[in-house]
């Protein structure tokens, strides 16, 4: 669920691409909590989690969109995927709360 223009904004490819087995290397060498972060989805979130990969999984950005996240997995609605991240840092609403709840825009 990483929006193509990323790459622009990071100017290098994501950590889990430039490691892809980051996650067996920290669970293989650390005990402690693991959170998964970037590019998951419930589904992909759900595998890993019990699988024991990770012990949690923040969907950070994909909360910025969906501000109702939770919900929207809990009752099986779409999940919107469309970033506009140049907006995040604009120093305006635009981005950060401009994203509307589904129930709003049935």
């Amino acid at each position: 669920m990483r929006p193509e223009d990323e790459k622009e904004l990071y100017r290098h490819p994501p950590p889990l691409q430039q490691f892809p087995d980051l996650l067996h290397f920290c669970r293989e060498h650390y005990k402690g909590v693991i959170i998964g972060n970037q590019g998951y989805d419930p589904d992909s979130a759900e595998k890993d989690v019990s699988s024991k990969l990770v012990d949690l999984v923040s969907f950070a950005k994909l909360y910025i969109v969906n501000p109702d996240l939770f919900e929207r997995i809990a009752n099986s609605w779409p999940i919107e995927t469309k970033q506009d991240i140049k907006t995040w840092m604009s120093g305006s609403a635009e981005g950060y709360t401009s994203y509307p709840a589904y129930a709003s825009t049935k």
